[in-house]
This record gives structure tokens, C-alpha cells and sequence, in this order.
């Protein structure tokens, strides 16, 4: 059933039998030494993509190495985003659209800022068929097969008043549409700090009930998250993607999210969303599946009217499951020491 027909408004037909992707955290390109640009991983995510045949791809920002306050010149970022285009062009020859949104490690100085603007020419052409509306490449939406995108530019917990009011008004415009997914970099729920940021989950959160979106899905915690609250009455769900680096850096789960859906046993942990089963290490809170991506199937079929499903590569470069293949539902009890 569709969210808007769960939620007692009226629910229009999207096209089923179809999928997008989202990529984030790749981090392309490195400040010393451009011969290593960690695209080994990517590389086997852009191949198996081709072959899964999505509609498009988006990528969740962190897609070059940037750092707050650092000296790189803009010559060696557009080296960065050179890097990103190369990897992710196969998917455009295959006729499969990317589309781009800015995280905090495109966009700390004037040198990453510039350099990401500049590199909308590497997308946009693909995207002309989309219709952008908005503001390209910082924030802007289109419509596929009745299904709404929005892209925003979240490098930070903090929506600026104007892009507040953009997207307030973009959410309302596609009431018609049967899905509404909204993206940024950063999560307005964190799953890893220990305090996240109230003021900006509840002012996302009211944005997103009030316009009715399926799920807001970010990334930039490196970790796999997937959880839905009510605000308004209306249930928001949020998805954050993990890293897909070629060797990442990945984050724990937060302490108060372990206790509550993490055996302290064996790290086996429970999804809250869908109450599948995952691995992390108890002693690190790390996830153990450290390179990951996500498939979203759209069909009214389903549940909420869409199935998202992370994803790593096994060996051979098929799909590998990030949950347990087996075993969903709450978890039981450690078993008592001996």
C-alpha cells in the first residue's frame, strides 16, 4: 500500500517495476598523490549497476576528499571531480542518468564550492530529460514516472531559510506525484553521535510530514541505518547509505541505538525499520559489511509502495545482501554465560 493511501489521502498510480540506486561516500581523488584515487570499489559498483538496469543513479555527496580549512588549489579538486566523472561515465554511456548532490567534503572552502558547481557539466546533459526544477546543482527536484526527487544542498545539520522555503514549496507543488523522496548529505537523525542535532530533526521532520515524502535518505555517517518515526501523524522515514570507499572509514552505531537493537553477545543486530538481522563487532559497535550502496524498487505492490535494500559485492562482483539472508524479528536473548 502507498504511504498516502496508509495515511487516508488519496494515492495516485506510479509506473511499477522499476529501480534507482544511491551511491554515497566514495570520497574519489587524493591530496598528494592524484594516482590514487580509491576507484577500485566504485568501479565494480558502476559495472554491476549497468547490468541491474536502474533508471538512475543519485550520489549522497562525499564524492571527493576536500577537508575543512585545507590549502588543496582549485586545479587538483577539479583533478578530484575529472576522477569522479571518469568513474561514474559508464553509467551515462549505458543510458543510465547520475545525479549529483554536494556533502560537507565538496563544499568546506571556495576551491571544493567552485570546483562542484563546475562539475554539474558532467551530469546535467544526462539530466536534461528530467525537467529540473530549482536551483542546479545546489538544490533543485524532478519527477520520473510520477515518483518525485528532490535533491538539497544538507552539508551540515542546518537547512538555510531559503532552501527551507524551496523545498517546502516543491514538496507541495508534487502532492500529484505518487512518491516523494527527498535527499541530502546529512542525516537530520543521527545514527552516530551521542547528542544529534533536536533542532534540526524536528524542523525536518515537520517539513517532510507536512509534504507528505516516502523517506529522506542521506548519507555521510558511513554506516547503514534505516528507522521511521511519526511526526504529525504522518510516519517519516529515514535511510541512511553507507560508504561506498574503496577502503573505508567506517563509524559505530551510536551507543543508545546498540543497547536497544544490538545483541551485546554477538553484535547481531535488528534493523528497526524492517527487523532484519545485521552484524556488527560488540566490542566496536562497527558494522561488519563496511562498503555499501542501495537498490530502491518502486512498485505499488509493495509496502509504502517501494522496497529499499543495501547491498556490497562479493568476490565474483554480484550483489551480496547487507542483512542476514535468513532470520528477521525481534532478537532473543543473549544465552546465559557459563
Amino acid at each position: 500500500m502507498l504511504l498516502a493511501a496508509a495515511a487516508g489521502a488519496p494515492a495516485c498510480a506510479v509506473e511499477p517495476g522499476w529501480k534507482f540506486a544511491v551511491i554515497s561516500d566514495v570520497h574519489l581523488g587524493d591530496k598528494a598523490d592524484s594516482s590514487r584515487t580509491n576507484v577500485t570499489f566504485l568501479n565494480r559498483v558502476v559495472s554491476r549497476l549497468i547490468a541491474e538496469r536502474p533508471d538512475f543513479v543519485v550520489l549522497t555527496g562525499d564524492l571527493t576528499r576536500g577537508n575543512q580549512g585545507d590549502d588543496v588549489p582549485i586545479e587538483k579538486v577539479r583533478e578530484w571531480w575529472l576522477t569522479v566523472h571518469n568513474s561514474i561515465k559508464p553509467l551515462q554511456d549505458a543510458g543510465i542518468p547520475v545525479v549529483p548532490l554536494p556533502g560537507n567534503h565538496d563544499y568546506y572552502t571556495a576551491a571544493h564550492r567552485k570546483a562542484y558547481e563546475e562539475a554539474w557539466k558532467y551530469f546535467g546533459t544526462a539530466l536534461s530529460s528530467f525537467s529540473i526544477q530549482g536551483s542546479p546543482p545546489l538544490y533543485y527536484s524532478f519527477t520520473h514516472k510520477n515518483v518525485h526527487f528532490t535533491q538539497l544542498n544538507i552539508v551540515a545539520p542546518y537547512i538555510s531559510p531559503e532552501q527551507e522555503a524551496w523545498l517546502k514549496n516543491d514538496l507541495k507543488r508534487a502532492q500529484s506525484a505518487g512518491l516523494r523522496f527527498v535527499f541530502g548529505h546529512v542525516p537530520m537523525d543521527s545514527a552516530l553521535l551521542g547528542k544529534p542535532s533536536a533542532h534540526f530533526r524536528e524542523q525536518m521532520s515537520a517539513i517532510l510530514a507536512a509534504g507528505r515524502a516516502a523517506a529522506y535518505v542521506s548519507g555521510h555517517e558511513h554506516l547503514n541505518w534505516d528507522h521511521e518515526k511519526e511526526f504529525n501523524g504522518w510516519p517519516v522515514r529515514q535511510i541512511i547509505v553507507g560508504s561506498a570507499m574503496e577502503e573505508p572509514y567506517n563509524y559505530p552505531v551510536r551507543r543508545a541505538l546498540s543497547a536497544a537493537y544490538c545483541r551485546p553477545c554477538d553484535g547481531t543486530c535488528m534493523m528497526p525499520y524492517n527487523e532484519k538481522h545485521f552484524a556488527t563487532d560488540p566490542k566496536t559497535r562497527l558494522q561488519k559489511i563496511r562498503q555499501t550502496f542501495y537498490i530502491f524498487e518502486v512498485n505499488q505492490e509493495l509496502k509504502d509502495g517501494f522496497s529499499a535494500a543495501p547491498y556490497t559485492l562479493d568476490g565474483t562482483g554480484q550483489l551480496a545482501p547487507f542483512y542476514f539472508p535468513a532470520g528477521s524479528g525481534r532478537l532473543s536473548v543473549c544465552p546465559a554465560a557459563k
